[in-house]
């Protein structure tokens, strides 16, 4: 009789975790883009394209069978009918909808115009590089002329009144949990449809000021430079555009918990990557679940707040 083979134990097992991990790694690092970034598209697009049921249920279809068969997420056709379907579902609601799916919306078009290219591969990183890069300056010339983002009011007003920062205003801002529902309870009084009131008082910690100017300032900065990055000729600062984006999503998105946004710029990055920097791309895919994992209640249990 042979003798029975042995049990891995302890670091046997690790091990193995480990190699599987490096082995997805550089797996995930040398897919092909024209797959990858139109698959994890069509994932953000099944999840989080919009809620009507009349734009939900055919992009789900659509989708579901763009996931399936290689041919139609290859195919210009396929795209030109999605972002059809969007185009519609946006239209009905355009008053409504949030400003990151009009960018999806073009990022399909994007897709659907590259894939008719020669050099489809080149021209679906071109695309990806202009819209990260103009959507980031849009968005930095739109704080630079707001009277009430640059005094602070825009971020003192977020973490002081809205759920979601109420871990970070609490941690770091010094806000205790009395002040923030306190907070939460004056503004349902003033937005009551018999209110009298023109406004109300909101109470804050000692360092929530200051965080908010720190936000304020470290946003305009941070999406300044990475417009700059994207928009620029390959100098010293755009050889850093990855590198911006992605400690952008890392901060942003840990906070800010707009998952829908967060995966379409990783797609976009991804996509606009050099076929031959490998490590940055898995870094992308990476960061792409790494967002998601972020919409996990880490700040309020780290403050007690569960």
């Amino acid at each position: 009789m042979s003798e029975p083979a042995a049990v891995p134990v302890g670091g046997g097992n690790w091990t193995r975790v480990r190699e599987a991990a490096r082995a997805l790694w550089r797996e995930t690092a040398a897919m092909d883009i024209l797959d990858a970034a139109p698959r994890l598209t069509l994932i953000l697009l099944i999840l989080y394209a919009g809620d009507y049921w009349y734009l939900a249920v055919p992009m789900t279809v659509v989708c579901a069978a763009g996931l399936l068969f290689r041919a139609l997420y290859r195919s210009p056709a396929f795209w030109f009918l999605l972002s059809g379907v969007m185009a519609w579902g946006y239209f009905l609601n355009w008053y409504a909808i949030d400003n990151h799916k009009y960018l999806m919306f073009y990022w399909c078009l994007a897709i659907y115009f590259s894939l008719g290219m020669t050099d489809r591969e080149r021209s679906l990183a071109v695309n990806a590089r202009l819209l990260i890069g103009l959507t980031f300056a849009f968005a930095t010339l739109w704080k630079l002329i707001s009277v009430d983002y640059l005094s602070g009011d825009f971020f003192r007003y977020t973490l002081l009144a809205d759920e979601r920062f109420g871990g970070l205003a609490h941690l770091v801002g010094g806000t205790s949990e009395q002040q923030l529902a306190a907070n939460r309870l004056m503004i349902g009084e003033l937005l009551r449809f018999d209110s009298v009131l023109d406004g109300v008082p909101l109470l804050g910690g000692t360092r929530t000021t200051l965080l908010s100017v720190v936000l304020t300032w470290g946003t305009i900065t941070m999406e300044g430079l990475i417009a700059v990055a994207f928009l620029a000729p390959v100098t010293a600062l755009g050889r850093l555009r990855d590198l911006l984006l992605q400690l952008f999503a890392l901060g942003t998105y840990a906070v800010a918990h707009v998952v829908g946004f967060g995966w379409l710029l990783m797609i976009m990055g991804y996509a606009q990557c050099r076929a031959e920097s490998y490590r940055t791309r898995a870094a992308y895919v990476a960061i792409f679940f790494l967002i998601q994992l972020y919409t996990l209640p880490w700040l309020d249990l780290a403050v007690g707040r569960m």
